[in-house]
């Protein structure tokens, strides 16, 4: 995988972004920010680890608790929550380097590519989940870094050797994500696909055969161990999350696939409540839009008095002398600013939505022509395609099994952390698209405008300069950081 060189000003804006970051964390760890949902479960296996050990009723695999408790071994049990959220920080922080990478790789104008930059380092849900002590910080990195290695399958460009060495590092990435998170597993269809388009557009070869088999093969038996040994445990996952009542849905088709008129009111930034996870009052669509750009469950806002602790001496004794339970969903004051600001967060970040959501749909249609015609892909469009099937697989095993999960509102399955890394690529491939065919979509079917302007390209041009790009995503920035 090569690192591409970064002009002065990426660079700066990197490290301003970084630093802004390591403070913005920093700050929310000392404010309690880390304490978020699922917090008593997570932190109590945690601090167990070393007596109990791991069992597979757990929600989660086991590298989550063992990182916790290798923490915990090197850091004094009295701060070792603090330590492991800064531990997040930072790995989270590199996952968005990595991130910066594949844009300066795919987008070509640099006002998109700062204003990418940006957008991914600041935006709330990925700030907000970057230190809460909570698997899905631990998603991003090994997403990413599949990323760069699946491109080298995806290219007609890369020799035997090199898909050879990319299909067997990315079976390691991708077993390591499944030894954090489960979610991993939607990888595999993806990676499937690949291999049999592969198989028979390709050469019988060693390369082209046995080594992909063997690389599929190490983490779909992972997975499949993982499964057999949850189910005789009677885990969360193979007994629980399943709703067996055989009534309606929770969360039907419809609430799934489309936008809903009361999606409007998610536009005022309402603290999230059991009246916004009512069972089809709102749709999934804008539920996520409701959840990505303002801290909705108030994880970064500052502690009521009367839940901020006393002593200093140690914090988590502190937190455990308030009760876990207490604070796990503690009331946090919201500055009286952020009334305003919320909800023009939410509203000026409209269009990341909508060029995110078609992006989406229109480079899916794209690149599944390109598989099927065996059309020659670029780099560009490489890395495009790697990102977005793997996306695509990472968010439907979340998305597919809504209409069967139990409580899908009230528990919470429509929330952004558990598909971070698909958001966070859907927002390159949207701008991917609108920098190239979605310009060409608009030019093609607005009409032209009469007066000053010869034609809407003209208009377009004017209007949407460099510089007006350059001004939204700094102010959208400014906006993220201040309401957090």
């Amino acid at each position: 995988m090569k690192i591409i060189e970064l002009d002065k000003t990426q660079k700066k804006i990197i490290l301003i972004s970084s630093i802004i970051l390591v403070i913005q964390g920093i700050w929310a760890i000392y404010g309690y920010g880390y304490i978020a949902q699922d917090w008593g479960w997570h932190s109590s296996k945690i601090l167990a680890y070393k007596d109990t050990g791991f069992s597979y009723s757990n929600t989660n695999p086991p590298g989550f608790y063992v990182l916790g408790y290798l923490v915990e071994s090197v850091v004094s049990t009295q701060y070792v929550f603090e330590a492991y959220a800064f531990l997040l920080l930072l790995i989270n922080i590199l996952a968005v380097f990595f991130f910066d990478i594949l844009i300066l790789k795919t987008i070509k104008n640099k006002a998109l590519q700062n204003g990418l930059i940006l957008l991914l380092s600041f935006v709330p849900f990925r700030v907000i989940h970057s230190i809460v002590i909570s698997c899905d910080a631990l998603t991003v990195l090994p997403f990413i870094l599949s990323v760069f290695y699946v491109k080298d399958i995806i290219s007609t460009q890369s020799t035997n050797n090199e898909k050879s060495k990319a299909w067997l590092i990315t079976s390691f990435m991708v077993s390591i994500g499944l030894w954090f998170k489960y979610t991993f597993v939607g990888l595999l269809p993806p990676l499937g696909l690949l291999y049999i388009v592969n198989f028979f557009k390709d050469k019988k070869t060693i390369h082209n055969v046995l080594i992909p088999f063997i690389a599929l093969l190490i983490p779909t038996s992972l997975f499949l161990n993982q499964m057999y040994l949850s189910y005789k445990a009677k885990s969360v996952t193979t007994h629980q999350h399943w709703d067996k009542r055989g009534g309606p849905a929770d969360m039907n088709i419809i609430d799934i696939t489309f936008p809903k008129f009361n999606d409007l009111k998610l536009l005022m930034a309402p603290d999230d409540s059991m009246s916004i996870r009512e069972n089809h009052r709102f749709s999934y669509l804008g539920l996520i839009h409701y959840s990505l750009y303002f801290d909705a469950q108030t994880f970064f806002q500052r502690l009521a008095a009367k839940d901020w602790p006393k002593k200093f001496g140690s914090r988590n004794q502190n937190i455990r002398e308030a009760g876990i339970d207490s604070l796990e969903n503690p009331k946090r004051k919201r500055h009286k600013i952020t009334k305003v600001l919320n909800p023009l967060a939410l509203v000026l970040s409209l269009p990341i939505s909508f060029i995110s959501l078609f992006g989406l749909l229109a480079m899916f249609v794209t690149i599944t022509k390109q598989l099927i015609n065996e059309k020659k892909s670029d780099v560009t469009s490489s890395y495009i395609s790697s990102a977005l099937l793997l996306a695509i697989g990472f968010h439907s095993i979340i998305l597919i099994p809504l209409p069967f999960v139990f409580n899908t509102y009230k528990a919470g399955y429509w929330t952004p952390r558990l598909i971070m890394p698909s958001i966070l690529t859907y927002f390159i491939v949207g701008f991917y698209w609108l920098e190239n065919d979605g310009k060409t979509m608009f030019l093609k079917f607005l009409p032209k405008v009469s007066g000053k302007f010869k034609s809407f390209e003209a208009f377009f041009e004017k209007k949407f300069s460099d510089k007006h790009i350059t001004y939204y995503f700094l102010f959208l920035s400014f906006l993220y950081v201040s309401i957090l």
